[in-house]
């Protein structure tokens, strides 16, 4: 089960379009942390547990502020749930062929 909300942290964080595209196809607001230091963060996280300077609960917590960077759009939300729908019936079909594609190369 999905939380009320998606963090997303990386490189795909940094745009605008992917945030959208992910809210919208997901149904779920999508928030970044507004630090730049998701990796470092978390292993600062982790070794603070590690030699007992903060409890897994404020660990849980962490250092970090998230923003929230898009809300699902429900009109295109239908247009991908409906165009997802074309690819599932088209699949079966395509996937032989997909798979003399790859052998091919």
């Amino acid at each position: 089960m999905l939380d009320d909300k998606l963090i997303v942290v990386g490189g795909a964080a940094h745009s605008d379009l992917w945030m959208q595209i992910i809210a919208d196809v997901t149904g779920y607001p999508v928030y970044t942390i507004e630090q730049e230091v998701e990796a470092a963060m978390g292993a600062a996280l982790l070794a603070a547990v590690g030699v007992d300077l903060i409890s897994r609960e404020e660990a849980q917590g962490g250092w970090a502020t998230l923003i929230e960077r898009a809300r699902p759009n429900a009109e295109r939300r239908v247009t991908y749930e409906q165009r997802f729908g074309v690819y599932r019936d088209l699949y079966p079909a395509l996937k032989p062929i997909m798979h003399r594609l790859q052998s091919s190369s």
